[in-house]
Formats: structure tokens, sequence, C-alpha cells
């Protein structure tokens, strides 16, 4: 919530600038990713996804800062969106749903990016892999959101959701996507899951004339689900965090 995040970046800006890479807790935004890196594999598209994911891990590690830094699952998000979700441009708002509808995501030592969209069950939720067989994990971490909306492309208002509650992901004019994670005199900072090797790092200056959309999302903390063995359905034994 806000005055968790207002504790936690109480130095992280100064006069109109602010960072969430720079609080007394650290660097609370989750690395840099690279969706489009996959040998053989075009999914050049799938930005909403990360874009989302990143928002979520950053406002968790928000949260809790003292507490390891999760990433979320984006193939258990490709897998179980409508569409081709590498091809087409989708919106977040739409992988914030889904993550909502579905009771939370687990984190990607679950299930790694792949680059293509595969089957989405409660058998591919949460994978572990030994050479020649997969089995599905009975127990497992999952990743939910209380609550998400768009945020108006205002400049106040973006800085202002950002500097309270976190960093929002958004859609920009040229169908790329980015997590705004501050801002720095007229620029806001975004970051680019393409890899370290795009711009400064992963980042770069975004105005905010380029912005199409933003949206922000409230996460839970995480909760331990299983895996019933008499009928193969999910369901949620207790919660798990500070």
């Amino acid at each position: 919530g806000a005055t968790v995040a207002a504790a936690c970046a109480s130095d992280a800006g100064n006069g109109q600038d602010w960072d969430w890479r720079r609080t007394p807790q650290g660097n609370l935004v989750s690395p840099v990713r690279n969706y489009e890196g996959l040998p053989g594999k075009d999914c050049s598209a799938a930005g909403w996804v990360f874009a989302a994911t990143a928002m979520i891990a950053d406002r968790i590690a928000i949260m809790q800062p003292d507490q390891p830094k999760v990433q979320l699952s984006n193939q258990v998000i490709l897998n179980c969106a409508e569409g081709d979700g590498c091809s087409d441009h989708t919106s977040i708002g739409h992988a914030l749903e889904l993550i909502k509808s579905i009771g939370g995501v687990p984190d990607r030592t679950c299930m790694g990016w792949r680059g293509q969209k595969e089957t989405c069950s409660d058998d591919t939720m949460c994978l572990n892999c030994l050479p020649g067989k997969c089995e599905p994990r009975p127990v497992y971490l999952r990743f939910n959101i209380t609550d998400f909306a768009q945020v108006s492309i205002e400049d106040s208002t973006l800085r202002q959701e950002i500097r309270e509650n976190g960093p929002i992901a958004c859609e920009l004019s040229d169908r790329s996507y980015a997590t705004l994670v501050g801002f720095s005199g007229d620029s806001f900072v975004g970051k680019f899951e393409r890899g370290t090797f795009f711009g400064h790092g992963g980042f770069r200056d975004v105005a905010i004339d380029e912005l199409k959309e933003c949206w922000w999302a409230s996460p839970t903390a995480p909760w331990r689900f299983q895996r019933t063995t008499a009928t193969g359905r999910l369901s949620t034994i207790f919660f798990f965090g500070p």
C-alpha cells in the first residue's frame, strides 16, 4: 500500500526525481529480462505479459523489501491467455485480469519462459523436469492481485502513482511495453524487457507523449497452493508471507 511504499522510498527521490532502484532498502526493481532472445522462437509481441509481471514483482518487493525478489511466470500467462499472445499486441489489462481470475500465477522457477504458447492446465502451472520426465508439483507459491486499473495519462497522476505505490506497466504508442520505475526531469524511467544491452542496461527515458495506456495493480502476499491428488484441482492451504 501507499504507507509501505512511502516508508520504503523516503529517500528514493530528491525534489522532482524518483527512482525505485535507489531506496534505503536498495534496488527494489526486478532484473531486466529478454522475451525476444530465445533462438528459433518468434514471440516479439509478448511485452504486454512481461510489463504486467514486472510491475507486480516490483510492488511485491516494495511490500516486503527484506525478502528475496521474485519473478512471476510469464509463460503461464501466455499459455492461459486468449489468442496467440506472441504475435498479437494485447492489453496489459488482459494479463492482470487473467492473473486475478485464476487466483494468481507461480514464479518463473515453476514455469520458465519458452517463447511460444503451450497448454494451459493445472498440470502445467508448475513443473519440475528431470531427464526424460516432467512432473507437476503438488505444492507451490502463487502470486495474486486484489485490484487493478488504468492510470490516466496525466503527468502529475502518473508521478503520484509511481511515487506513492510503485512502478506501473505501460504500453507505448509504438506498440512496445515498459515498466515505469521512476521519473527524472521531464521524463519517466522505463524498463524494457529486451535485454540489458537495450538502452542503458535495459532502461531508457520515456516521454509522456509516448505513452498509450498505463496500469497499476495491488499484489497480495504470496500464498501456498496445493494440488489435491483425488481430483487434480487446486486449493488454498494458507497464506505465506511477512
